[in-house]
């Protein structure tokens, strides 16, 4: 009878096997083929050949069937108890003939007996393969007529023997395994498993086409095109790339395959799980803007869900936008900004692909208001925590208070460290106001600091002047100093204009005022660490020496001085090609002097505008025969105090000074004089000398006999200007009635 093994003797389902059945035959039956096996019944016998032998799998809490067999003394109870004499001889025999490897059963009557014999453990004399001691005495004993096919007692069971079992299917259970040794059962149990331990457990990473290659890559830097990898290099590449070790040998192997870094790649599948909602984007588009304002109107009308167009959104497949409302531009608006524009494009890029320009040197302000505190306001509090107190007097007239802001583009070098945060300062309008009354907090008359009711256009120009302008000149990079620095802001009405004259001349105060404060330093021998004492103020040494200074130079008057040499030159040379061109950009249809400030000039334009102020308060017409020269707008009065006319009694059409001057006598008509003119101004006009040619009049400079402009008297009359501003602001006779502190 053959049966099913549960020690895996037998071959597998559906394998191929062969099966011959031959009479019985005595001891003299020849020794059974290599791998087969061998059924025994009696009067019967029966062969099964097997092609390949089954390697049985793996049981839990035993160990691998190639560890070696435990001692006796070690074996537990289920162990086939075997001697190191008989195993010492099975493991010679085994070595000796490999080739000998069968299983025999023998059914006789009610005995059963099993073996299986390894090289000549079991041989046709009928030795015993597993015994209990070394004298070859058989583990299990019934009585001398159970008998194999060759005659030999090979396993019997008696209820009389040591080795009974009441159950034969024990003696398979483990026959293909070694049963764990007593030491090992004796052993601490494994620990459990934390199922959130295994949760949070990396997933497996995968791997790029393009990371693959490159690791492939260097393994054929460092091993060659050989077939086999050479040592140390599956460890350096892995450690290199902080991959491990078998994603490098797979990826050899699999370059190896096929030969070729082509065959190196990611075999991820790209489409997996649970297929995707459809969505349509051109069925969006017909739906009405304001239906599309917020996820549920849109997911309403498009008849999905909500969280499918969260997802579609991650994935960038619709997008999200602000839409603000523009303001309604006229023709006009719409040219000056294409006019600005324009003017904001790099020149060299027009040929090939217009830029704009980068704007490094453009300072940003511009002004907003906020609450001094908000109605409702979120407070993190620990347990037990009072929350702050906020009062105010009534909720709907919370405080206001303006903040003017100023910033330009940060700077970042090649590495990409940021050297210049582009931050210029924030500034709130605030004023010290006088306390009208009495009350428990303060006194009447005290000083209180509150935000500005109204920002006007001295404001603006009196913070612009006070903070913005010297905050870019502390701040700004030493490096671009020398570059033009434009201020933009928005055209409220409260901003002053672009050729603002306090604006301008506080903004070339810069680099006059470091030079003047190097002088400073030198004279009174400050250190860049000791400061010492100044014991005059340095107005008064930059006063003449005749006046009671020192005649050191004022840095800044000195400066327009030379800017108003370059203005003069323009006046006198009119036809050089300097003059021409200046001519031709600022002023095509007038006089030099009759300009105003240009709203977009170059550098060297504005330094002959700022040259320019100083020049038109010295210059003079010398009237000839008074045809070129205008009563009220010119100046021709030479005199000290004042060149214009103060002012006229009463008003009249005479408007050039020819028409003053009797024809008959070429003398001043006296009358018309004292009809139109105060005393002090007919008193300066009479002085004046006609002269007799009658030739026409002439620019000249008021402050030379010879009437030509110079550097010595222009600085000199700078001075003369900015102590004589000075002393009015600091006397109680100043048209505001401020004094300077």
């Amino acid at each position: 009878m053959v049966g099913r093994s549960r020690g895996g003797f037998l071959p597998p389902r559906g394998r191929a096997s062969s099966i011959s059945a031959n009479p019985p035959v005595a001891s003299s039956v020849p020794p059974p083929p290599p791998e087969s096996l061998v059924v025994g019944i009696e009067g019967f016998q029966a062969r099964v050949r097997v092609r390949e032998p089954v390697v049985p799998a793996r049981r839990v809490g035993l160990t691998r069937p190639r560890r070696p067999r435990p001692s006796s003394d070690e074996s537990g109870p289920s162990n086939w108890a075997s001697s190191s004499a008989s195993s010492r001889e099975g493991t010679a025999n085994r070595n000796s003939n490999p080739s000998s490897n069968y299983v025999g059963l023998t059914l006789q009557g009610l005995g059963i007996g099993f073996g299986t014999s390894i090289g000549n453990s079991s041989t046709s004399n009928g030795t015993p393969f597993f015994n209990s001691n070394s004298n070859g005495t058989p583990f299990f004993n019934n009585n001398s007529n159970g008998t194999p096919f060759d005659g030999t007692p090979f396993f019997t069971t008696d209820s009389r023997s040591t080795g009974h079992v009441d159950d034969v299917s024990l003696l398979f259970d483990n026959a293909d395994e070694f049963a764990p040794s007593r030491r090992q059962a004796e052993a601490r149990p494994r620990r459990a498993i934390d199922l959130n331990v295994m949760a949070s457990k990396a997933t497996r990473e995968y791997y790029t086409t393009e990371t693959k290659r490159q690791i492939y890559a260097t393994i054929l830097q460092r091993n060659g095109s050989t077939g086999r990898m050479k040592r140390g290099v599956l460890a350096s590449v892995s450690k290199d790339h902080e991959v491990p070790r078998r994603v490098v040998s797979r990826l050899w192997e699999m370059g190896r395959i096929g030969n070729s870094i082509n065959a190196v790649k990611c075999n991820r599948m790209k489409r997996c799980g649970r297929k995707k909602i459809p969505f349509d984007a051109v069925a969006m588009k017909a739906i009405p803007p304001n239906e599309r304002t917020t996820l549920e109107a849109l997911a309403h009308a498009m008849n999905v869900k909500k969280t499918t167009l969260q997802r579609r959104l991650k994935e960038k497949e619709f997008r999200r936008c602000t839409n603000e409302v523009k303001p309604s531009l006229m023709p006009e608006n719409i040219k000056q900004r294409l006019e600005y524009c324009l003017r904001n494009l790099e020149p060299a890029s027009l040929a090939v692909e217009p830029t704009f320009k980068a704007g490094f040197n453009v300072v940003h302000i511009d002004e907003k208001w906020f609450f001094r505190t908000k109605k409702n306001q979120k407070v993190y509090l620990t347990p037990g925590e009072e929350p702050p107190h906020r009062e105010t007097k009534n909720k709907g007239h919370i405080q206001k208070i303006m903040f003017l802001s100023a910033m330009t583009r940060p700077r970042y070098d090649r590495d990409g460290n940021c050297t210049f945060d582009g931050k210029i300062g924030v500034w709130p309008y605030v004023e010290w106001v006088q306390a009208q009354k009495r009350s428990k907090n303060r006194l009447r008359g005290a000083f209180e600091l509150k935000p500005m009711e109204k920002v006007g256009k001295s404001d603006s120009r009196e913070y612009l002047v006070k903070y913005v302008l010297p905050a870019i000149k502390n701040k700004w990079p030493l490096s671009d100093r020398w570059n033009t620095i434009y201020i933009q802001q928005d055209n409220a009405k409260t901003h002053v204009t672009c050729d603002d004259p306090v604006v301008v001349a506080e903004a070339a105060k810069g680099f006059c005022e470091n030079y003047e404060k190097l002088i400073r330093d030198f004279w009174w021998g400050d250190e860049e660490n000791q400061r010492k004492v100044h014991w005059s103020a340095w107005d008064n040494l930059i006063k003449p020496k005749a006046k009671g200074g020192l005649g050191f130079r004022d840095i800044s008057l000195f400066n327009q001085a030379l800017l108003a040499r370059m203005a003069w030159r323009l006046i006198q040379k009119p036809n050089s090609l300097c003059a021409r061109v200046l001519k031709a950009r600022y002023y095509p249809h007038g006089n030099i002097l009759d300009t105003v400030f240009a709203l977009d000039p170059s550098p060297a334009w504005k330094g002959v505008e700022h040259g320019l102020e100083l020049l038109k308060k010295g210059i003079i017409s010398r009237i000839g025969d008074g045809r070129n020269t205008q009563i009220m707008r010119d100046q021709w009065i030479p005199r000290e105090a004042g060149l214009k006319i103060t002012a006229l009694k009463k008003n009249s059409r005479k408007r050039w000074v020819n028409q003053l001057i009797s024809p008959a006598t070429n003398n001043w008509n006296t009358d018309l004089l004292c009809e139109l003119f105060y005393e002090h101004d007919m008193q300066a006009i009479t002085e004046i000398e006609i002269p007799s040619t009658g030739q026409g009049g002439r620019i000249a400079w008021h402050f030379e006999r010879n009437g030509v402009f110079t550097v010595k008297s222009a600085y000199r009359l700078a001075l003369d200007l900015k102590h004589r501003n000075r002393d009015i602001s600091s006397c109680s006779m100043a048209p505001n009635g401020d004094r300077s502190i």
